[in-house]
């Protein structure tokens, strides 16, 4: 049952760093071309995204620890949604940044530290093999991600690739 748990995690691990974190190292160059964002711009907002992870983690971390992460990730996936289409819909600056506002809400709420967390709740013995193996899956990511990524943009562009 443990296992089964982990491999779910780990899908939803490399899904989210892959859409969140990735996809934006492939897809910068689109942007950069069609909205004529520099890289300040775009990692600029990014990394905005990163300090609204930071300054949320906490309180996130705290919920998870009362309620388990079940509802905290989940909160965390339609977030990343929709900021995913938020982003995909940016054709200013503003709008741009706020979709990565959102998703570092997203990235508080579902990746590695709600994950972790949960894992101890559901099997504190087993804890130091359940994140091995969930930071194995979630090593995938960019593997997955990036040619995804690259693919999806030359079929259809970043707008679609990011929704």
């Amino acid at each position: 049952m443990l296992w089964r748990t982990i491999a779910l995690l780990g899908i939803a691990q490399i899904i989210s760093w892959g859409s969140l974190y990735y996809a934006l190292t492939v897809l910068a160059a689109p942007i950069r071309q069609e909205l004529g964002f520099n890289d300040l711009m775009i990692f600029g907002a990014f990394t905005l995204g990163q300090l609204v992870s930071g300054v949320v983690a906490p309180a996130l971390g705290r919920r998870v620890d009362r309620a388990g992460g079940r509802d905290v990730m989940t909160y965390g996936s339609i977030t990343a949604a929709v900021a995913l289409v938020v982003i995909a819909a940016a054709h200013s600056l503003i709008v741009f940044t706020l979709g990565w506002l959102l998703a570092g809400l997203a990235m508080a709420a579902c990746l590695y530290d709600s994950a972790f967390a949960s894992l101890y709740q559901i099997a504190p013995d087993s804890y130091r093999r359940s994140v091995t193996g969930l930071t194995l899956f979630g090593g995938f990511a960019s593997t997955v991600f990036w040619p995804l990524s690259h693919a999806l943009a030359e079929m259809w562009g970043w707008h679609m690739t990011f929704s």
